[in-house]
Order: structure tokens, then C-alpha cells, then sequence
């Protein structure tokens, strides 16, 4: 196996590169755990790093992912147990020079999870639109 050695220079221009990047605006899922007021399960990548409207992530495979993952360990399943349809979730998309956040009508008996969205997808700079998806309208 061939490990290429990074520098301490070059460890800290990767760091200045990651610095540069980590406030820019993210698309991707998410879950929301009404009891904590907390996301969880969130995937995101940053939105100027993709040619899509947001990632190709399925809510439906990443709580199977998770779930299963927990369940062969042995450990509790947590906010992972039930239907992944059952949880609050939702989903961000680029939408010209701004973002949609797209969930179902759960959201308006949680308001205090815009905020949480808007600071964890780094879009406190940006214009952002909350709609009901068909998708996550239950």
C-alpha cells in the first residue's frame, strides 16, 4: 500500500481550502426530531459543487442504510425506528440564485426548525423559500 505523506504545509492548505469552502450554501436532506427540536440523518454537499438541482440521496435508502447498520451491531434504533415516511424530513434545492426547501405540512407546527435548517445548509446568506412538497405532504 502506497500512503503519500502530507506535509505539515500541505496539511495546512488543505485545512485554508476547507476554511475557504465551509460557509458555502448546501443542498441535500434532512430529518427533524420534533421531541429534541434537532435535524438529524442530514446529507448535504455544498450546492456550487454539483450540476443538479440537489444530491441524488434518497431519504427512503439512507434510513435503510441506518437502520440496518444499527440493527446488525445491536444497537438502539433510536429516532431510526419505524417507516422513514413517518419522521419529518425534508429536502433543499438550488432554485435560480437561491433555495427551496421543500417539506411536508409538519413544518408549520414546527417553525423553530427553519432556523436549524437555514444555519445547518449554510443559507443565512441566501434567498430561501419553505413550500410544501407533493412529495413530503402528508
Amino acid at each position: 500500500m502506497n500512503i503519500k505523506k502530507l506535509s505539515e504545509l500541505e496539511c495546512l492548505k488543505i485545512m485554508d481550502e476547507f476554511l475557504n469552502i465551509q460557509d458555502d450554501p448546501k443542498v441535500g436532506i434532512f430529518w427533524y426530531d420534533p421531541k429534541e427540536k434537532e435535524l438529524f440523518g442530514v446529507r448535504s454537499v455544498i450546492a456550487s459543487s454539483i450540476n443538479t438541482n440537489s444530491i441524488s440521496d434518497l431519504h427512503e435508502k439512507v434510513w435503510s442504510r441506518e437502520y440496518n447498520k444499527r440493527k446488525g451491531k445491536g444497537l438502539p434504533l433510536g429516532v431510526w425506528d419505524g417507516d422513514y415516511k413517518n419522521t419529518p424530513r425534508g429536502r433543499i434545492f438550488k432554485s435560480g440564485d437561491g433555495f427551496v426547501v421543500k417539506t411536508g405540512k409538519w413544518i408549520d407546527d414546527c417553525p423553530e426548525v427553519k432556523e436549524l435548517i437555514i444555519e445547518e445548509f449554510d443559507l443565512k446568506d441566501s434567498e430561501v423559500q419553505f413550500q410544501y412538497g407533493i412529495h413530503w405532504v402528508e
